[in-house]
């Protein structure tokens, strides 16, 4: 399945996450097309995207689950179930720009 939407990781996210996403783009929702505002965890109010977790193959959601787990001390059953449960946001500040395929437009 091909995204209509993406998120381009800047420098900073490409550190975290390039080595997931080799070509720096994420697939986000289309309605996260413009960032959300929210409380994230101990970061307080951040601006995210969401990510399109149905667009991401099992592979990739694995490493993406293991890099996220380990980042934050937590253990992947958790922050699976977490994942699962509420989405997956993506900082704004993470990323350099917003990708639209032609036929959104």
């Amino acid at each position: 399945m091909t995204s209509l939407i993406w998120a381009n990781l800047n420098d900073e996210g490409k550190k975290i996450f390039g080595g997931i996403f080799k070509e720096g783009k994420v697939p986000i929702m289309v309605q996260s097309a413009l960032a959300h505002s929210g409380e994230l965890g101990d970061l307080g109010e951040v601006k995210f995207h969401m990510v399109n977790l149905a667009l991401i193959d099992s592979h990739t959601k694995n490493l993406l689950f293991q890099t996220l787990a380990k980042r934050f001390d937590i253990p992947i059953n958790k922050l699976q179930k977490e994942v699962m449960a509420n989405g997956l946001p993506l900082r704004a500040s993470l990323v350099s720009s917003i990708g639209l395929d032609r036929r959104v437009l």
